[in-house]
């Protein structure tokens, strides 16, 4: 109803606008994203309950047992509904929301994203104008790097890679926790079975996950930070420190940052807006030039992960005009295809249709043919007969 908005357009902090026949002066200016972020982490519970300990009988633990499970469930599936950004524009960061310090939990989470249909795992756009001397690595660009056996790229070049102490050294100690109590044996309780029941927990693959990135670790740069955070991200300040960290390190590095989380990339939109950064496809980057046969099957597993996004049009034209080349048949170009678009994601449809349309404006169509009518077939932008 208000047209305050009007008086509003083009002015900067200092400027005075009347509103209701009051003068007010515009002291502060914020990006929408920064007010959405802070709008979120109030609206979100991540405190404990406050009920403190209380003792239990033996009999009594079946039905606590199935409250906390119901509880968790509610509790994740909350946080999982807001993380997604296909159907918010803001959603969550995948980080201390989800998992608090516990490292364990955050790549079963991961993998819980992956694995499950229903999930995608967002790490924003493939930025093709990054372009950065020194480059600060987020936590979960290791998760990723890990989990496709990628993380000796790093080791090309580990003069220029950073990361801050408090992320080496939360893995760190994470390590030797584990390690202390690699075998636990866990009670749970199956809502879909209404019963309780015990299995050992063998921490072993995680604690050799948590190694491989440690060893890496050891072979870049390891920076301290100290700052003051500011009143448009300390909402976000509790979601995971080390976050926020790596990127107030990569401001004083005049360096760039590779983060693959989507709400970390929207935050440093609106308050660090001249900090450069970048998903995982830096590296991918790095190894088309390298194996592109490797990168093209990599790629081809992210994409069936819903890891969102990794391919962008330059990539695009490159994998069409050559993947033959390199062995892979027509069978499999169909199936990436098929993947890219089986969500009905636009996002991957437009860099489909607008890489089309400059491989027939600038190539010699009538060598991807074949390729070509699939792809217009599969968009719908012609019929199949």
């Amino acid at each position: 109803k208000d047209n305050i908005w009007i008086e509003l357009v083009g002015q900067k902090i200092g400027d005075f606008v009347e509103y209701n026949n009051k003068q007010f002066i515009i002291e502060n200016i914020q990006d929408k994203y920064v007010i959405f972020h802070q709008y979120c982490f109030s609206k979100l519970d991540m405190k404990s309950m406050g009920e403190g300990f209380r003792a239990i009988t033996f009999e009594e633990l079946p039905i606590v047992m199935k409250e906390i499970s119901k509880s968790s469930e509610n509790n994740y599936k909350i946080k999982f509904d807001m993380y997604n950004f296909k159907d918010n524009e803001v959603g969550l960061p995948f980080s201390k929301v989800f998992y608090g310090d516990n490292l364990e939990l955050s790549f079963e989470l991961f993998n819980m994203i992956l694995t499950n249909d229903n999930y995608s795992f967002y790490i924003g756009d493939n930025n093709n104008n990054f372009n950065c001397g020194n480059i600060v690595i987020s936590y979960q660009t290791l998760l990723l790097l890990e989990n496709y056996n990628l993380l000796d790229i790093i080791l090309n070049e580990p003069q220029k890679y950073y990361i801050s102490s408090s992320t080496r050294d939360i893995i760190a100690t994470q390590i030797i926790e584990l390690k202390q109590n690699s075998k636990k044996l866990m009670i749970a309780y199956s809502l879909e079975d209404e019963k309780m029941y015990s299995y050992e927990k063998d921490c072993y693959e995680i604690i050799e996950k948590l190694k491989k990135i440690n060893k890496v670790l050891q072979k870049i740069n390891i920076e301290d930070i100290s700052y003051q955070i500011t009143d448009e991200i300390i909402n976000y300040s509790r979601a995971f420190i080390t976050d926020i960290d790596n990127v107030y390190l990569a401001s004083k590095l005049n360096a760039g940052i590779i983060v693959d989380d989507l709400f970390t990339r929207k935050l440093i939109n609106g308050c660090f807006p001249s900090l450069g950064h970048n998903n995982i496809s830096y590296f991918l980057s790095k190894l088309l030039k390298d194996d592109p046969k490797i990168c093209y099957c990599i790629l081809e597993k992210m994409i069936k992960d819903k890891v969102k996004y990794v391919i962008n049009n330059e990539m695009f034209i490159e994998i069409l005009t050559n993947y033959k080349k390199l062995g892979l048949n027509f069978e499999w170009f169909k199936n990436l295809i098929l993947k890219m678009i089986e969500d009905n994601d636009s996002y991957y449809r437009n860099v489909i249709h607008s890489s089309c349309q400059k491989i027939v404006t600038e190539s010699d169509k009538i060598n991807y043919l074949n390729e070509l009518i699939f792809i217009g077939q599969s968009l719908g932008l012609f019929s199949k007969k």
